[in-house]
């Protein structure tokens, strides 16, 4: 709760952003690994849907969160089930964090935490190595699909749900926060409630590095956002009904997204229009110009009060609020956590592009990013490719979500990109990646990008055929 601080400056707060966001590029370093020498962590968050099936194995509803919601004979709630769990030595991993909002810390690190629509998402520890994290991810999502599946659920990690409507899945995390998250994109139109209650993404979390190190990490997790989007994508379409018609995208999720919030969401504006600026000056930049999505106020209903479209937080701090007042260092603190560009800067940088993947697609994006992110001589080249074609990020994001692998320019920079990306996981140390994973990201080369084509089209067609089929094809 924001208490009372003096007003904040715009020199002042785009130190507290820098900080906050880049703070190892900081440190004036050229530095590269040394040979065997860890090149950067690896933490991953991979979100989930809990879908209850019919007796043959079609899917019948999610279930809700809570348990107060379960009715007689209906499925059990997703939090009964993972408290029950927690009590069985058979099946415990985790145990019930103390809070106000529901979640689970689990023994081996990390967390269990949740989405409004129920959904699940872990929360890996960092690992040293990709090998770490891999094996992290597996063991979880192994443990959960056996909790539900004792009460005939699903665990489903699709882009979007296709077999629901999202008006069929209530928002049920119903804090301040997400009481206000919900109002303000409302203002928008209906992108947020199908974000927050009827999507899934993976997200992959890297270090920064130092210097200069840190600089081409930062434009190059940019530069391959559109080519995340168009080649790890799973969301063809919001509902079955829409790949039956032919309606089918290549990632409705990622549209999702453009059509959210375009002032938090997408790209640094100064970095696609490569003026010179620094990356904690493209990341200030981004923050101050996105709308002030909530207020927190003891005095508001809750301590939150939902802000209005059209007020960006450097309005704030230049002109001050005439019922909220000054804008404060907490104020900004608690805006950071509101803005979700493609890239976040967190001390770490996480990447945001993907769609929720079914576990034989995991391995392949994980070493493919990995593996063009911290190889330096992939890095760089990737960089040199890209540099053309980056001041249309925001144009190639848009074709990404909209045809995927069918752009020929999206098709050919992947073809070029995603080769070296491997070259660069190969000449990881040895134990970074394990091999099987590497294998992995050769056959998803082979079957996806040099055959030009979006893991979404092949879902489409099973969607459109017969909805359930998304389910064998999620295994």
């Amino acid at each position: 709760m924001t208490t009372a601080q003096a007003p904040l400056t715009l020199l002042q707060a785009r130190k507290f952003i820098a900080e906050v966001a880049f703070g190892a590029l900081t440190k004036d370093s050229t530095s590269l690994p040394k040979e065997g020498e860890v090149p950067g962590g690896i933490g991953l968050e991979p979100e989930y849907f809990v879908v209850s099936l019919e007796h043959i194995g079609t899917p019948l509803g999610r279930p809700k969160l809570f348990a107060d919601e379960e009715f007689e004979g209906g499925p059990k709630s997703v939090l009964g089930q993972l408290d029950a769990a927690a009590m069985d030595p058979d099946l415990g991993f985790f145990q019930r964090s103390e809070g106000p909002v529901p979640a689970y810390d689990l023994k081996c690190g990390g967390k269990l935490t949740f989405e409004p629509g129920g959904q699940v998402e872990h929360s890996t520890k960092v690992h040293a190595t990709a090998a770490a994290a891999m094996e992290d991810l597996e063991f979880v999502r192994a443990g959960l699909e056996r909790i539900f599946k004792r009460e005939n659920q699903a665990l489903v990690t699709l882009g979007v749900d296709p077999w629901h409507d999202v008006l069929d899945v209530p928002q049920q995390l119903r804090g301040p926060r997400y009481r206000a998250q919900a109002e303000f994109y409302e203002q928008r139109g209906p992108a947020g409630r199908t974000m927050m209650r009827h999507t899934t993404s993976l997200q992959i979390n890297l270090d920064i590095g130092p210097g200069a190190v840190g600089a081409e990490r930062w434009a190059l997790t940019n530069m391959i956002s559109p080519l995340i989007t168009s080649c790890f994508t799973t969301s063809p379409c919001e509902t079955a009904k829409d790949c039956a018609g032919g309606r089918a995208a290549s990632s409705v999720r990622a549209k999702v997204w453009q059509t959210l919030d375009p002032t938090r969401t997408g790209f640094p504006a100064s970095l696609v229009e490569a003026d010179g600026s620094t990356a904690p000056e493209h990341y200030a930049d981004l923050v101050l110009d996105a709308d002030v999505m909530m207020f927190r106020r003891p005095d508001q209903p809750e301590g939150m009060a939902t802000g209005t479209m059209g007020l960006s937080f450097r309005n704030w701090i230049e002109s001050g609020h005439p019922t909220f007042g000054a804008a404060t260092k907490d104020d900004l603190d608690y805006h950071l956590t509101t803005v979700f560009p493609e890239v976040r800067a967190r001390g770490f940088l996480e990447l945001r592009a993907a769609d929720g993947l079914p576990a034989d697609l995991v391995a392949p994006f994980v070493v493919l990013v990995s593996g063009l992110i911290y190889d330096p001589v992939a890095r760089r080249a990737a960089i040199e490719l890209l540099e053309g074609p980056s001041h249309r990020m925001p144009e190639l994001w848009d074709t990404a979500a909209e045809k995927g692998l069918e752009d020929d320019e999206l098709a050919g920079l992947a073809g070029w990109v995603w080769p070296l990306a491997l070259e660069g996981a190969r000449r990881m140390p040895a134990d970074y990646f394990r091999p099987a994973d590497i294998t992995a990201a050769e056959e998803f080369l082979d079957r996806y990008v040099l055959d030009r084509k979006s893991p979404s089209l092949e879902l489409s067609q099973l969607i459109g055929a017969a909805p359930e089929r998304a389910l064998d094809w999620n295994c």
